[in-house]
């Protein structure tokens, strides 16, 4: 690995966020413009200085704050006075300053139009590192986005999904002097901030020479045989200030615009010889995937951070003669396996064994056994719930029926108790199990997290043809509830993301949903299957896009908790884990028995 030279020490975290060779290749404009950029300071925000009353008394100050006991001298003892006044004795009322209410404040608007297309692109990319840094060391709060895209909410940093949304922004409509001015309005009513950014081409300044903002202006040098952008600086306060940006070569100004992330792509693996696989699940974490063969073998696939790690080996883990695996989760440096048999559900353990105890938990035959034909060897979530001081550990399995059991170790008998009928999906959140059920009763679709302080509430009322529900990733949701997509009808989907947040999503009725997320731009979406199960789509509210195509059809996909991950099988055995962040695939387990 590359590491950077000196001269960009200070801008390692934010350029870490592209492979090493882009990093030195961007530097030097990032280098260039910061020196053209004063730091952010308290010193350069009005307001400041407003008086907030008085606070103590000091020897100095204007007489207009001259403590009254002072001014009593002057009509009694006007000598005392004037000898106060010689050696500095008289106090004053000192005067206090405004606390502010909230930290520093920066926004940056950057306009994705027709004449910011190309090179000017790239001066954006280095535009938002220098102005993140900047916000960084004044400890200020920092938001970003594109001008002609409304569906992008405020973003607050460079990730690697970040920057790809930036270079994906380009557009050939430009921005209109109302729309300008309704995003300023926005951005002073969301952010509170003390400054604001317009990053643009001259047209963009035209517009707007009425707003009161900080401007960067970016233009391409129209010269033959010259190769750099004009960056003019213009800040509320001082002189504009003009810089020439010399280009990168011709090879990384293209991979940096098209595809700064996937010039390397993960490296298969071999799998020994695997049919389809009939179940998948992410463990806790996200960094573990689990599948069942038609076999009944379990396999383990460790999953990277990124395509540039080497992918660890799936491992077939030997577990002997346990019955048929329903579950499978990840709880520590263990994995926790839950099969059935006769007349029980029987936990075991790879690695060391943790809580509850590995064994056989029995089945109240006389209420409800665990289905038989239903699950057609689908491999289900098991969570742990957080265990109550004086209690004893237990562990949550769900079945195709929709059946929740809670595991339990007794003092008789360790036994495996109906929780709750009708559950439609089950997930954990940072630990704390969530389930989602049908209540026939009140004919109502009810949220549920059994944390320590559990919850409970309804998502939807009229539960007449609800049949399906799946918990996905979303990185905003509010607490206790995660990311939820319930089947209204064939075709109507509700999302939902907190108490008060919810939408609705219509989906086409040969539309396949397998699963819901939250994408990098921060907008929810239905996963879709279509063209036989080979294509793989986002479905929002107004829009659908093409995630990827499988070469095969996929025969189960799931998607992580707690990363922005999908896994699929396909059924010719192969395995892949896709990131939506970085639009590729994060590893791929090949069957080495394929028939190609």
């Amino acid at each position: 690995m590359i590491s950077l030279p000196a001269s960009l020490a200070p801008w390692s975290k934010q350029l870490s966020v592209f492979p090493n060779e882009l990093s030195l290749a961007i530097g030097p404009l990032v280098q260039r413009i910061a020196a053209a950029i004063d730091p952010l300071h308290l010193e350069d925000v009005p307001g400041d200085d407003d008086p907030d009353g008085f606070d103590g008394l000091v020897n100095r100050g204007s007489y207009e704050r001259l403590i009254a006991s002072d001014w009593l001298l002057a009509d009694e003892i006007p000598e005392e006075f004037e000898r106060r006044a010689t050696m500095h004795e008289h106090l004053f009322l000192k005067t206090a300053k405004r606390d502010r209410a909230h930290g520093l404040g920066s926004v940056v608007l950057f306009d994705s139009g027709p004449d910011q297309l190309g090179s000017p692109r790239l001066a954006h990319l280095a535009i938002l590192v220098v102005l993140i840094r900047r916000a960084d060391r004044a400890r200020a709060n920092f938001a970003w986005r594109t001008l002609q895209n409304p569906g992008l909410p405020f973003l607050h940093g460079a990730s690697e999904s970040e920057m790809i949304e930036l270079l994906r922004a380009r557009t050939s409509a430009n921005v209109s002097d109302s729309m300008l001015s309704d995003w300023i309005n926005l951005s002073l009513e969301t952010n509170r901030p003390e400054e604001i950014w317009l990053v643009g081409g001259e047209r963009l300044h035209q517009i707007s020479p009425h707003h009161v903002v900080s401007r960067v202006k970016v233009e391409d040098v129209l010269e033959p045989q010259v190769r750099q952008v004009s960056v003019e600086i213009q800040r509320r306060k001082g002189r504009p200030r003009r810089i020439l940006l010399d280009l990168p070569d011709n090879g990384v100004c293209a991979r940096l615009l098209r595809d700064p992330y996937q010039v390397r792509v993960s490296i298969p693996r071999k799998l020994p010889t695997m049919a389809s696989s009939s179940g998948l699940i992410f463990a806790l974490g996200g960094r573990r995937l689990f599948a069942t063969t038609g076999d009944g073998t379990l396999m383990s696939f460790p999953v990277p951070n990124s395509p540039w790690d080497t992918p660890g080996n799936a491992k077939q883990l030997a577990l002997g003669n346990i019955g048929r695996i329903v579950a499978a989760n990840r709880l520590g440096r263990s994995t926790i396996i839950v099969s059935v048999e006769e007349i029980s559900l029987r936990i075991s353990y790879v690695g060391k064994e943790s809580y509850p105890p590995a064994g056989h938990y029995f089945l109240r035959l006389d209420q409800f056994a665990w289905p038989r034909e239903t699950d057609q060897g689908l491999l289900f979530p098991c969570v742990r719930p957080p265990v109550p001081q004086g209690d004893k550990s237990s562990l949550f399995v769900l079945d195709a029926s929709g059946n929740l059991f809670r595991l339990k170790p007794e003092a008789d008998e360790p036994v495996a108790l109906l929780e709750q009928s009708g559950v439609l999906a089950l997930t954990s959140r940072e630990g704390i199990p969530a389930y989602v059920s049908v209540n026939k009763a009140r004919n109502t679709v009810e949220y549920t997290s059994m944390g320590r302080e559990p919850f409970r509430g309804v998502v939807l009322s009229g539960a007449d043809g609800v049949e399906q529900a799946f918990f996905g990733f979303g990185a905003h949701v509010q607490p206790p509830f995660c990311l939820l997509a319930i089947q209204k009808s064939p075709s109507r989907w509700l999302v939902v993301s907190g108490q008060t947040r919810s939408s609705e999503i219509e989906a086409e009725q040969t539309q396949e949903i397998v699963g819901v997320i939250q994408e990098p731009n921060y907008a929810q979406a239905l996963i879709s299957l279509r063209e036989d199960r080979h294509v793989v789509t986002l479905k929002g509210p107004d829009w659908e896009r093409t995630l990827f195509e499988s070469r095969d059809s996929i025969a189960h996909l799931t998607v992580s908790q707690a990363k922005p991950w999908i896994a699929y099988s396909t059924t010719k055995g192969d395995v892949t884990v896709y990131s939506l962040p970085l639009a590729q695939s994060l590893c791929r387990y090949l069957n080495e028995d394929r028939n190609d």
